[in-house]
C-alpha cells in the first residue's frame, strides 16, 4: 500500500539571503578577467598518396566564435591550444554564473511580489459598460 505524503511548499528564502547570494555570484563574475565564447574545432584531414594509401594530416585547430552577424572562425596555433581551452572553460563558467544570477533575480522578484503589495487581494474590476449596441442586435 502506498503511503500518501501531503504536498509541502518549498521553504522560501528571504530577500536578504537571495541578495547576498546574488552579490557572491557578481563577485565571481567580476573575478573572470579573460574568457572566450565559442568552441574549438579539431579535424584530421585524410588524403590519398600517389601509391594509393591513405594518410592523415593533423589540421590546425580553429576557434569558432559568435559574432553580431553569425559566426566567425580563427585558426589557433598548436602552441596556444591549451590556453584557448582554458579561456573557453572560463567562458562556460561565466555563462553558468550569469544563468544563476538570472534565476536568483527571478526568485527575488517573486519573493518581493509575494511579500509586498502584490500579496494583498485586488478588488475585482467593475464590468465595462458598453457604449455601442451589439452587432447582432441590429
Amino acid at each position: 500500500m502506498r503511503k500518501v505524503v501531503p504536498m509541502t511548499r518549498k521553504p522560501t528564502r528571504s530577500g536578504d539571503t537571495i541578495r547576498q547570494e546574488m552579490d557572491d555570484v557578481c563577485a565571481q563574475i567580476a573575478d573572470i578577467a579573460l574568457y572566450l565564447e565559442g568552441s574549438l574545432q579539431k579535424r584530421d584531414a585524410t588524403y590519398r598518396r600517389k601509391d594509393g594509401t591513405l594518410a592523415r594530416h593533423k589540421a590546425t585547430p580553429s576557434l569558432q566564435y559568435p559574432t553580431s552577424v553569425g559566426q566567425g572562425r580563427m585558426r589557433i596555433p598548436w602552441a596556444h591550444v591549451t590556453f584557448v581551452n582554458e579561456l573557453l572553460l572560463e567562458g562556460a563558467r561565466r555563462r553558468r554564473l550569469l544563468a544563476r544570477h538570472r534565476d536568483l533575480a527571478r526568485e527575488l522578484a517573486a519573493t518581493l511580489m509575494r511579500d509586498g503589495d502584490a500579496a494583498e487581494k485586488k478588488t475585482s474590476r467593475s464590468p465595462l459598460r458598453r457604449t455601442s449596441r451589439h452587432a447582432s442586435a441590429t
